[in-house]
């Protein structure tokens, strides 16, 4: 048996899964979050739990997002700057 919730995080939906654990418990997964996977004793633990995660795979998502403009941002720099040393040159 799988359960299937939809949850609205910055206006998009997610789908989450709750499987039943062998061992018992659930563990539960967001199919639109590669990774995004949890586990708890009882229902309302295991959706605790993966929203928590949730939260923290959107914190590494906006991680990386800054550092790719960073990133991005200081290559331009870079190239500019190089740029201006070969005219000089």
């Amino acid at each position: 048996m799988v359960i299937e919730y939809h949850a609205s995080t910055n206006g998009k939906l997610l789908t989450i899964l709750v499987h039943p654990a062998e061992e018992g418990g659930y563990w539960a997964e967001v199919l639109e979050l590669p990774g995004c996977v949890s586990q708890g004793e009882t229902m309302p633990e295991v959706l605790t739990n993966i929203g928590a995660v949730i939260d923290e795979w959107k914190g590494i998502c906006t991680f990386i997002e800054t550092a790719t403009t960073w990133t991005t941002t200081g290559a331009a720099a870079g190239s500019a700057i190089r740029s201006r040393m070969q005219e000089q040159v």
